[in-house]
């Protein structure tokens, strides 16, 4: 009986300790310029996300940021937006997955605060992408 209960424990250890609620997938939005990444960062959605709402979820605070270019930010003018020039590709991806993308002319990231690395698209730039994405 003691050993079920610690098989038990320890099958359903990694399922209590995950970081998303049940129904939720870990998402990765990944922003690339002349091949090189200058942000990636991850967030969630629900399971059954359409690729619409997957955009919709990429404008909310990350969870994590994996990589961010230290050109971000640098603006005196407006700290907390990044503008980007020229042709930027974006892909959002599950595991290895792609969910969605998009590649857009030019492109304009947002965070909350100064010390904050959770940069993200702003609404605008959602709409350009959905439409980029023929949705």
């Amino acid at each position: 009986m003691r050993f079920s209960f610690i098989l038990l424990c320890l099958c359903t250890l990694p399922l209590v300790t995950s970081c998303l609620p049940p129904g939720q997938k870990l998402l990765k939005l990944e922003i690339s310029q002349g091949g090189e990444v200058i942000l990636a960062t991850l967030f969630d959605a629900d399971d059954s996300s359409t690729a619409s709402e997957i955009w919709d979820a990429s404008g909310e605070r990350p969870f994590a940021t994996e990589v961010a270019a230290t050109s971000l930010g640098q603006s005196e003018a407006s700290p907390l937006k990044a503008e980007l020039t020229g042709s930027v590709e974006i892909k959002i991806t599950h595991t290895t997955n792609l969910q969605t993308s998009a590649t857009l002319t030019g492109l304009t990231l947002v965070r909350s605060a100064l010390a904050s690395n959770d940069w993200r698209l702003p609404a605008a730039e959602i709409t350009r992408a959905k439409k980029a994405a023929g949705l």
